[in-house]
């Protein structure tokens, strides 16, 4: 016999907009690039919670993990500089972050964002707004416009003007060339503020999910990794016993260890 499977029989683990976020999470982690160069492209890319999340504030490179201790009795694990391991204490000397500290220190920083979760959206909305409002300018949007415009008609008559008369093949390729040029770069330009629109949308998006997820959402006894996936974009380490947390869209909290 066929078994039935009835749809929100059961109350849910966690809430539909945490699975969903944490999937979004998952999916990024899975196609993570290192932030700058190849070198930070490694296996410990999403293997762990925090990976790829934690950067030394002195020479930002990624954070990696490491067990200390001999036996299973005295073991723990750190984060440890990616610079430091491989070049040592003179390339960077930003010492090693304890693993359950930084757990710890995240409970702390959800707590006050639970606590506070109105406060806290309301900034993540601020970094999207501003971050639009400083790359949008309509009047130079028009300008590139308008001026793409005039290249495609002075492309489309020196196409035609050569295929009537033959203009000398030299002077013609320097005269395409150059337009094409010019058109290339303003598109380059318009693609840019695109871009961050599309971003500040994404972005949008995102923080409604935080929202959600925020919404009633019970303090934290203990590190959370769903939770974690949500909210933190990445980990800047400043100092042995002081970390930022980096939340999504650009929000700072700083947390002592």
């Amino acid at each position: 016999m066929k078994p039935n499977y009835v749809e929100n029989s059961h109350p849910a683990i966690i809430s539909k907009e945490m699975f969903e976020s944490v999937q979004k999470e998952m999916k990024r982690r899975s196609e993570l690039r290192d932030f700058s160069d190849k070198e930070r492209r490694t296996k410990y890319s999403s293997k762990y919670p925090f990976s790829g999340k934690i950067i030394c504030g002195n020479c930002s490179a990624v954070y990696r993990r490491k067990r200390w201790g001999p036996t299973n009795k005295y073991k723990k694990y750190v984060w440890n500089c990616r610079t430091r391991e491989e070049q040592g204490v003179d390339a960077c000397d930003m010492k090693a972050v304890d693993e359950e500290k930084l757990k710890a220190a995240f409970v702390r920083v959800a707590n006050r964002v639970i606590k506070d979760s109105d406060g806290f959206i309301k900034k993540m909305m601020g970094n999207i707004e501003k971050v639009l409002n400083e790359n949008k300018d309509e009047a130079k949007l028009k300008i590139i416009d308008s001026r793409l415009a005039e290249l495609r008609e002075q492309i489309t008559n020196l196409i035609r003007l050569n295929s009537r008369s033959s203009i000398d093949s030299d002077i013609y390729d320097e005269e395409y060339n150059r337009l094409v040029l010019e058109m290339e770069n303003l598109r380059s330009k318009r693609l840019a503020y695109t871009k961050t629109e599309m971003e500040c949308k994404n972005n949008y998006s995102r923080v409604r999910e935080i929202e959600k997820i925020l919404n009633g959402h019970e303090m934290i006894k203990r590190f959370d990794e769903e939770l974690f996936e949500v909210l933190v974009e990445k980990i800047r380490v400043i100092s042995l016993v002081e970390m930022e947390f980096v939340l999504k869209t650009g929000v700072v909290v700083r947390e002592i260890l």
